[in-house]
C-alpha cells in the first residue's frame, strides 16, 4: 500500500512513476512497479520473456500505460496497482500457445488464430496455481472482451465489463498499434489516436479511450523531459566521444522496442 500511495503522490505532483519508485534508465517499468510484486508475477513474467521477449516487453509497457490510466480515471492506489498487476499478467496465457504461432512474421491462418483466441482463458487456469493472483483474473480472462459485446471469451458488453478491465484493454491496444513489430512499422501517435476513438463506444470504453490517450500524452511529455534533460546535461571531455573525423554531428540511436500481437490485427476492423 505504501508503494501505490508513492505511485499517487508521484502522478499528481507531476514527477512521471520511475522517479518515484525506482528509475527506468533500464526502460522497463516492471522496475516501477516492482515492489511488493509476488514471486509469482515474477516467475510468470521471466517464463514470458524466455518464451517470446517481445509480448514481455509488450505486458510491462502496457502495465504502466494503464497505471497512468487508471490514475488519470481518479482511482485510489490500491485500484491502480490491480490495474497494473492485471496488464503485467493479461497475456500469460501465451505461455501454452505454441512458439511458431505467437512468433510468425506474417498473417494467421484461421486455424491459428482460432488456437491464440484461446490464450484469455488458457491464462486464467494458469492463474489457478497461484491463488494470490486471484485478482487478476479478471483481467486476463476479459482483456479482449468488446465494449459492444463482440469480443470473446464470453461476449461481455457494456456495463457488465467493469472500467478497470476496459483500461487495460486500450492501454493494450494503444501499446500494440504504435510498437513496431519485424513485419510493420508502428502506427503514429496520431493515427493510433485517431483509431482509438473511432471505436470507442463499439470496441473499447469511450472513458477507458480517453484516459488512455490522457495517459500516453502525459508519458510522452515526461519522456521527452527526460531526453531534453539528457541532451542538456554538460559533458566532461574525459567522457565525450571523440568528434567524427569528416566534422559531421554523432546521432543518438534510439532503440525501438516491438511488439508480435497477433491477436490485436484486427484492430481497425469494423
Amino acid at each position: 500500500l505504501v508503494a501505490s500511495a508513492a505511485l499517487v503522490l508521484g502522478y499528481r505532483t507531476g514527477r512521471d512513476v520511475a522517479s518515484v519508485l525506482a528509475p527506468l534508465v533500464d526502460h522497463d517499468p516492471l522496475s516501477a512497479l516492482d515492489v511488493g510484486l509476488a514471486p509469482e508475477v515474477h516467475a510468470f513474467v521471466a517464463a514470458l520473456g524466455q518464451k517470446d521477449p517481445v509480448t514481455r516487453e509488450h505486458v510491462v509497457r502496457t502495465a504502466e500505460l494503464a497505471l497512468l490510466a487508471s490514475l488519470e480515471a481518479g482511482m485510489s492506489a490500491r485500484t491502480a496497482r490491480d490495474v497494473a498487476l492485471g496488464a503485467m499478467l493479461h497475456d500469460i496465457g501465451k505461455l501454452v500457445v505454441p512458439s511458431e504461432i505467437i512468433g510468425k512474421p506474417s498473417a494467421l491462418t484461421d486455424a491459428e488464430y482460432a488456437v491464440i483466441r484461446t490464450h484469455p482463458e488458457q491464462g486464467e487456469r494458469l492463474l489457478e496455481a497461484a491463488p494470490s493472483l486471484a485478482g487478476a483474473a479478471r483481467f486476463v480472462r476479459w482483456h479482449h472482451e468488446r465494449h459492444d459485446g463482440g469480443g470473446y471469451p464470453d461476449g461481455l458488453a457494456h456495463p457488465a465489463l467493469p472500467l478497470e478491465v476496459a483500461l487495460v484493454s486500450a492501454a493494450a491496444a494503444w501499446d500494440a498499434m504504435t510498437t513496431t513489430r519485424q513485419y510493420r512499422t508502428g502506427m503514429d501517435r496520431a493515427r493510433a489516436t485517431e483509431v482509438l476513438r473511432d471505436g470507442a463506444g463499439r470496441q473499447w470504453h469511450p472513458q477507458a479511450v480517453e484516459y488512455v490517450l490522457r495517459a500516453a500524452e502525459r508519458q510522452a511529455q515526461q519522456r521527452h523531459g527526460r531526453e531534453v534533460f539528457a541532451t542538456a546535461r554538460p559533458v566532461s571531455p574525459s567522457t565525450a566521444a571523440p568528434s567524427p573525423a569528416n566534422g559531421a554531428p554523432t546521432e543518438v540511436e534510439v532503440d525501438l522496442e516491438c511488439v508480435g500481437d497477433h491477436d490485436l490485427v484486427a484492430t481497425e476492423s469494423p
